[in-house]
C-alpha cells in the first residue's frame, strides 16, 4: 500500500479507502495513483493522474459500470466502479489534495 497525498471529503456512507498504490497505465507510460473503495460490497477505483487539461470533466457509462472525470488542480481523477453514476461522481468530486 502506498500513502497517498490524496483524500475525500464526502464519501458516500459506508464507504472508506481499502487500497492505495502507484500504477502504470498500460500504452501510455503514464503512472496514476490508484485508490480503491469499498463499502463492503461495491468498489469504487480512483485514479489520480497529473493533467493540465481543464476541460475533462465528463460521464459515461458501460453496462453496469459507470465512471466520471473530472480536474482538481493540475490533476485528471477519474472513478469508475459497478455503483449508480451518482456515486462515482460524488467520489470524484470530492476528491482533494492534502
Amino acid at each position: 500500500m502506498v500513502n497517498s497525498d490524496w483524500i475525500s471529503n464526502d464519501l458516500p456512507a459506508g464507504f472508506r479507502v481499502v487500497s492505495t498504490q502507484q500504477e502504470v497505465l498500460p500504452g501510455s507510460g503514464e503512472s496514476v495513483t490508484h485508490i480503491l473503495f469499498s463499502d463492503g460490497l461495491a468498489s469504487v477505483s480512483v485514479f489520480v493522474a497529473e493533467h493540465a487539461d481543464k476541460n475533462v470533466a465528463e460521464r459515461s457509462r458501460f453496462g453496469a459500470s459507470h465512471s466520471y472525470s473530472t480536474v482538481a488542480g493540475d490533476h485528471r481523477i477519474t472513478a469508475v466502479g459497478d455503483v449508480p453514476a451518482i456515486t462515482v461522481e460524488q467520489i470524484a468530486t470530492s476528491m482533494q489534495a492534502r
